[in-house]
């Protein structure tokens, strides 16, 4: 995956900050979730990612490619990038490249190419930090990849229905026109964005030698039903031209016609 020690910064995140390292003890929640995932209706919905995630990254091209919080196996959505290097930041120092918080990151600002951030955003306490912090560490013209879930999908009902976040370890959920409209504050571009996983959480062994079917016919009739979401984003930068006077400039004078004359006519 290449060295990151040029970009990582691991001890000062700003003047007068003194960093401190989280946690590293996995808590019950990312057990739970790791054990979800490797279940069918996870496995199924991880696959799904990957390969949607796999087809975004094919358009993705740069130096840097920066993967914030493991979903699922540590090198599984690194292993389609395109990039000369890739990393993955998480809490936990035991599968990850660089370890710190999302909302904090360790990294030099604009030295990142690509951000993914693979339903970071639903478990994080303060998802705004979260796209503050990406944006910061992302360079001119970088892309931003978000995969999240939709509260309209079969999961979202689920998880309205039950007491536990469900999936585990997703304590929110961000919607896709409100990811929107945050990025636009931030001044992203939307290049692309895809929705997949119609499923039944409360049948999903046996559904799941349907599943393809299902994707077939959600994507073309009842694509807002869809689980999960992709988006892809890209970072503006307007250069600002300061304004200075206007210098009024003469017109040339038209070719051909003659200037008027001062004689008195006869």
């Amino acid at each position: 995956m290449g060295s990151w020690s040029h970009i990582y910064r691991p001890a000062v995140l700003g003047p007068g900050t003194i960093w401190r390292y989280p946690s590293l003890t996995m808590t019950d929640s990312h057990s739970d979730l790791a054990a979800w995932l490797r279940g069918p209706l996870g496995q199924r919905l991880l696959d799904l990612e990957l390969r949607v995630v796999g087809e975004v990254l094919e358009d993705v091209f740069g130096t840097q490619l920066l993967q914030i919080g493991q979903w699922g196996p540590p090198a599984a959505f690194l292993e389609s990038a395109r990039t000369r290097r890739s990393a993955l930041l998480d809490v936990r120092p035991d599968s990850a490249n660089l370890c710190a918080e999302p909302e904090h990151l360790a990294v030099a600002s604009h030295s990142v190419d690509a951000v993914l951030l693979p339903h970071t955003l639903e478990r994080s306490a303060d998802p705004h930090q979260v796209l503050r912090e990406a944006d910061r560490v992302l360079i001119a013209d970088g892309r931003l990849i978000v995969v999240g879930f939709s509260p309209l999908g079969p999961l979202g009902l689920r998880r309205l229905l039950g007491r536990r976040p469900f999936p585990p370890d997703c304590g929110q959920v961000v919607r896709q026109k409100r990811l929107n409209e945050w990025l636009s504050v931030l001044g992203y571009e939307t290049v692309v964005q895809r929705r997949f996983f119609y499923a039944l959480p409360f049948f999903a062994a046996k559904w799941t030698g349907h599943s393809d079917r299902m994707e077939r016919f959600g994507s073309r009739y009842c694509s807002r039903l869809a689980c999960a979401y992709v988006l892809h984003a890209r970072k503006r930068v307007f250069r600002i031209v300061p304004v200075g006077r206007i210098l009024r400039r003469r017109r040339p004078a038209v070719v051909g016609l003659a200037e008027p004359s001062t004689r008195n006519v006869a």
